[in-house]
C-alpha cells in the first residue's frame, strides 16, 4: 500500500454465518504465519480431544461402563465446539456442510457437552454416596442444559438471542461453581472419588467461570 493514499474496500456478506470484522495492519507473511499456526494449533486439538473420545468409545465395549460413554461424548462434542467456535471447521472437510448452521454449530454442541458433563460428574464422583439431593440436582442440570440447547431454535424471534445467551452464560457460570463447591465439600467428607475429579476438572471449571464471567 502506499502511505496517503487511501484505500477503499467493500465487504459483502455472503452465507449466514458471520463474525466480527476487525482491521490491524501487519505484512502479508506475519499474517499467513499467524494463520497457519493458529489452523495446525486448532487441528492438533480436535485431533487429541477426538482421539480421546474415541478411544473411550471402544473402551465402553470391552468393560460395559456406562461412565466411558458419557467421557466420550463430552470429549467429542468440546473438539466439534473448538472446530467451529475457532471457525477452522467451516473449512475442513465434512464439517464444512454445517456452515449455514452458523452459530448453532457451536452454541449447541457446547450445551449438550455441558449436560453430559452434569452427568459424568455425578457418576465419576460418587455423589449419589455423599448426597440423593445433590445427585438428583445435577440430573435436573443436565436437562437445564438440553433445554438451553434447544433454546437455541428460538433465537430467530427478535429479542430472544440476548436473552438465551445472558442465560446460558449465567447456567454455565452457576454450574462450573455448583461443581467445584459440591466435589470439594464431597472430598472433605472423605468422598476420594470427587478428590481425584475435583483435580481434573478444576482447571476446566476455572475456564469455564472466566468465559462465562467475560
Amino acid at each position: 500500500l502506499t502511505p496517503g493514499v487511501p484505500l477503499y474496500a467493500r465487504v459483502v456478506r455472503l452465507g449466514r454465518a458471520t463474525t466480527d470484522l476487525h482491521f490491524m495492519t501487519s505484512t502479508l507473511d506475519r499474517a499467513l504465519d499467524e494463520a497457519a499456526a493458529h489452523a495446525r494449533i486448532i487441528a492438533l486439538t480436535f485431533g487429541a480431544l477426538m482421539a480421546m473420545a474415541l478411544s473411550t468409545f471402544l473402551v465402553r465395549f470391552v468393560l460395559g461402563e456406562g461412565l466411558y460413554t458419557l467421557y466420550g461424548t463430552v470429549f467429542s462434542l468440546q473438539a466439534l465446539y473448538i472446530a467451529y467456535f475457532s471457525g477452522q471447521g467451516f473449512h475442513w472437510p465434512l464439517l464444512s456442510l454445517a456452515r449455514p448452521l452458523s452459530s448453532y454449530t457451536w452454541n449447541v454442541p457446547v450445551a449438550i457437552s455441558a449436560a453430559a458433563s452434569a452427568l459424568f460428574v455425578r457418576e465419576f464422583a460418587n455423589l449419589r454416596l455423599f448426597s440423593q439431593q445433590i445427585y438428583q440436582a445435577f440430573g435436573w442440570l443436565a436437562l437445564a442444559f438440553v433445554a438451553l440447547a434447544l433454546a437455541n431454535l428460538l433465537r430467530v424471534v427478535p429479542g430472544l438471542s440476548p436473552v438465551i445467551a445472558n442465560t446460558g452464560n449465567l447456567l454455565f457460570l452457576g454450574s462450573a461453581l455448583f461443581t467445584v463447591t459440591v466435589t470439594f465439600l464431597a472430598w472433605r467428607r472423605g468422598n476420594r472419588a470427587a478428590g481425584w475429579f475435583l483435580i481434573a476438572w478444576v482447571l476446566l471449571s476455572t475456564f469455564q467461570i472466566l468465559t462465562a464471567v467475560r
